[in-house]
């Protein structure tokens, strides 16, 4: 089977992957991203409109209304887990403003699926410009956007959105063209400047290696 359809088997049976799916029930299920993009990365599996691109499916105003639950069901289970491991070095930062909602314009895999994230995307599985521009930008469609308006070209026009993908990579308003080793630094240089391991888990090794074992 193609990989395309690698979603497929949480969506049937999400009992079968405990590690991987953290929330499922006869509308949606949730699930860690098994390639995160940044340190807290899931993805909500609608059974409804399953093999509907999002700009097909979220033109349903209740179906977006529904699915609105569980995306603040992913929110609360990063901020759980934010919480649990990570503190933010300025105190008066907020989780909230560090979460970004969104599907791809056009999508990786076959079944629907909605990015629930932290927007630091500080991984070892952000490996490449395709990867970065993925989700920076518009070829990451906000889920404030949507539904996109009809004259938006994000809609059907297949090229367009793959030509995002193309753009130079943008950082904190920098131009990094190409260079992406580069703009790893920057990722990295933001990350610990903004965020720190608390300080329970610095004195409890065993405790943190539990957390980042994690899928």
């Amino acid at each position: 089977m193609s990989f395309r359809y690698g979603l497929r088997k949480f969506l049937k049976y999400p009992e079968k992957y405990p590690q991987i799916v953290v929330f499922s029930d006869p509308n949606a299920v949730i699930i860690r991203d098994l390639f995160p993009k940044s340190i807290f990365h899931f993805l909500i599996l609608p059974r409804q409109f399953t093999y509907l691109r999002p700009q097909l499916a979220f033109k349903s105003d209740k179906f977006r209304e529904a699915m609105q639950e569980y995306i603040e069901k992913a929110i609360d289970i990063i901020t759980e887990e934010f919480n649990q491991q990570y503190e933010f070095i300025d105190p008066s930062t907020k989780l909230w403003d560090h979460i970004k909602v969104c599907c791809h314009s056009v999508p990786s895999m076959k079944n629907l699926h909605i990015h629930v994230m932290t927007t630091d995307l500080y991984s070892e599985r952000m490996k490449n410009k395709k990867h970065y521009n993925s989700f920076t930008t518009k070829f990451a469609i906000d889920w404030d956007e949507l539904p996109l308006d009809a004259n938006d070209p994000r809609v059907d026009n297949v090229e367009y959105c793959k030509q995002l993908l193309k753009q130079d990579m943008i950082f904190e308003g920098a131009n990094f063209g190409c260079h992406f080793k580069k703009i790893k630094m920057a990722i990295e240089e933001r990350f610990k400047n903004t965020v720190r391991v608390k300080e329970t888990l610095q004195t409890n090794p065993n405790q943190k290696e539990t957390f980042e074992s994690k899928p």
